[in-house]
């Protein structure tokens, strides 16, 4: 499947598809739910983690320790999608 193709199957932008393909690869370096403010950095970076939340790619969570932390993780269709991309993805906590 060539990147455009997996694209167009959730209708992501390329700046939500560099971002779904980030948290895959490097949720390993957090256990598979990588903390979201690694991820999003700016207003633009917010959006896109919309976007692949609303598609039901991504899921967050406030810290259950009650620090001001959010995390993300892949849903049960976001790793079935991370697979068929062949790209690494975080396992659910």
């Amino acid at each position: 499947m060539k990147n455009n193709d997996t694209i167009q199957l959730f209708n992501l932008t390329p700046e939500s598809d560099k971002m779904f393909r980030f948290i895959c690869e490097w949720g390993f370096n957090w256990s598979g739910v990588p903390p979201c403010f690694d991820i999003i950095q700016d207003e633009a970076g917010k959006g896109n983690m919309t976007d692949l939340k609303k598609k039901g790619l991504v899921d967050s969570f406030m810290d259950p320790d009650g620090e001001d932390y959010s995390w993300c993780h892949l849903t049960d269709l976001g790793e079935s999608y991370a697979n068929q991309l062949g790209v690494g993805f975080c396992k659910r906590a």
